[in-house]
């Protein structure tokens, strides 16, 4: 009998805009988008498309996956703070306000109280 989490929707399709997007079922039911050039990155990063979205306790939702060795020492990463390349001290908020629209356009990085913990998934300079 396997253990695995069960394998969540994953699909594309290009919008309106003509770009390249992938839509991924979350396990606790919503799905939320992202560019697939953005996907393919966090698939090389070793980061599954088994996500949740979490709630922050005031009504701030994101979405999260599970990493091995992150700094942090838990694994819980956040997606958006991966794709908008958030670095500790920056915080990611939404331009339409849902944690369920991960393109990258609409991610804002601004100051904030973050730790920053995803910052070492990526090695090339923030543009």
């Amino acid at each position: 009998m396997s253990t695995a989490p069960p394998r969540r929707y994953v699909g594309s399709y290009v919008d309106a805009a003509g770009r390249d997007i992938t839509e991924v079922e979350l396990a606790n039911g919503p799905r939320c988008r992202l560019l697939t050039e953005d996907f393919r990155r966090l698939e090389e990063l070793g980061i599954r498309p088994h996500w949740t979205l979490n709630d922050n306790g005031g009504g701030r939702g994101y979405v999260t996956a599970t990493k091995r060795r992150v700094r942090s020492g838990h694994g819980l990463v956040r997606i958006a703070r991966i794709i908008a390349r958030a670095e500790a001290g920056q915080i990611v908020r939404y331009r339409d306000r849902s944690p369920l629209n991960l393109i990258s356009d609409n991610l804002i990085v601004a100051r904030g109280d973050a730790n920053g913990r995803e910052a070492v998934l990526w090695s090339e300079p923030r543009a």
